[in-house]
């Protein structure tokens, strides 16, 4: 069966009338705006033939969505995470340890960062965020935070860990190197804080300062969980099938479409997902060459 491609999100959208495009959501006016509003990128549309996604993509922007096109088998190219044990901001580079290796990202190197911060217990941040971070945000970050718990072990009933996926862009195949809140040793600041929140922030601050080619999306901030009954094989009340459509986190439809591309792609919690997406969204160009 050809892997379908997929049209996903790639918020803020600039929608005055969704009128032109209800059809192809299949959903009414105020439901469209509901999906427009959410923060973060997600599957609208997966379609087998490009013709027809590449209308609807045009057909979306048209409309104002900002949308992006990629092959359903650049989800799946996405490297997994390597979580990063230590780390230091060294002279040329950002020094890299996990397991018995190392790895030096220079700070001329293309990276893009994403900040992940699910919401299943009390936010440990502010949504004000850190003065030293809000002054050196890209321009695709909104300035909110919060905390969150791993992917690399996929558990949609626990809590999952606040996360920072570095993706690396040079020196051969892309690389994800993750910082786990809860895990990473921050010795490498010197003297860190006692808040492994704070650190974190400070972390994303200085990558943000010290890359020359860098993408920090913060868009995954303080997100809020979908409970996915579709992994635990808890039945689907009718109430939830209402609430979800398309594709959003947690749809029968969207578990189909993910084990269509691969196997493994059904399980992905939905902040691991969330990542992919938005990696996606900056490196179009390149999935659409089949390179994630």
């Amino acid at each position: 069966m050809t892997t379908p491609r997929l049209i996903v999100s790639d918020p803020p959208h600039h929608v005055e009338d969704p009128s032109g495009v209800l059809s192809l959501f299949g959903l009414a006016a105020a439901e469209v705006r509901g999906k427009a509003n959410y923060p973060i990128p997600e599957i609208w549309f997966a379609e087998a033939d490009e013709d027809r996604s590449r209308l609807v993509h045009d057909q979306l922007q048209g409309s104002g969505f900002r949308v992006t096109l990629v092959p359903g088998q650049a989800v799946a190219a996405i490297p997994q995470p390597t979580a990063v044990a230590t780390f230091d901001f060294g002279q040329d580079g950002l020094v890299l340890r996990f397991g018995t290796e190392e790895l030096t990202v220079r700070y001329d190197a293309p990276v893009i960062g994403v900040f992940c911060q699910p919401l299943m217990q009390p936010a440990g941040l502010s949504r004000s965020g850190s003065p030293v971070l809000r002054s050196r945000l890209s321009h695709r970050v909104d300035v909110t935070e919060g905390d969150r718990r791993s992917t690399i072990h996929p558990d949609t009933e626990a809590a999952p860990e606040t996360f920072f996926d570095l993706y690396v862009l040079s020196d051969g195949p892309p690389r994800r190197m993750t910082f786990l809140q809860d895990t990473v040793d921050f010795s490498g600041f010197g003297t860190p804080s006692r808040r492994a929140a704070d650190n974190l922030l400070h972390l994303i601050a200085e990558c943000q300062s010290r890359f020359a080619h860098a993408t920090i999306d913060r868009r995954c901030a303080a997100m809020r969980l979908r409970r996915n009954p579709m992994v635990t094989g808890e039945p689907v009340s009718p109430e939830l099938q209402g609430r979800r459509k398309g594709f959003s986190f947690g749809t029968t439809a969207l578990k189909r479409v993910l084990d269509l591309i691969a196997p493994d792609l059904g399980s992905l919690t939905q902040a691991e997902l969330s990542s992919r997406l938005v990696y996606l969204t900056y490196r179009a160009g390149a999935a659409l060459g089949a390179d994630a």
